[in-house]
């Protein structure tokens, strides 16, 4: 089948930061993606997109898979707002906890500069 990912993890940011960090630090969370996609070529994966651009991502995810009227409904374009309202020292302490997430976030996103996924 075609595999999708969406990076980072969203996770629940409407519980408050420090019910956040204490849910990140949960070990069944802490790097989850890296481990769900352990033995996985990042290369070979269709499409990747990337949470923080939730909305621009399921549009471009639409062009490619050929579906016509694809509308974001107001609760998943809040996702953006969701993320930027968690303080940047809460980031920092997700990012540390996640750091081979992060270290996949980032290689993707250097992927990405480099037009690997269209």
């Amino acid at each position: 089948g075609v595999q999708t990912c969406a990076l980072p993890i969203c996770f629940p940011v409407t519980i408050g930061e420090g019910k956040l960090i204490e849910y990140a630090n949960k070990e069944k969370y802490v790097n989850r993606i890296c481990r769900h996609l352990e033995g996985t070529d990042i290369k070979k994966i269709f499409f990747i997109g990337m949470i923080e651009n939730y909305t621009e991502e399921l549009y471009r995810l639409s062009d490619l898979m050929g579906w016509n009227g694809v509308k974001v409904h107001k609760h998943q374009s809040s996702i953006e707002q969701k993320i930027e309202s968690i303080s940047n020292e809460a980031k920092s302490e997700l990012a540390n906890i996640n750091q081979q997430d992060m270290e996949l976030y980032q290689f993707v996103l250097s992927l990405k500069r480099t037009g690997w996924w269209i």
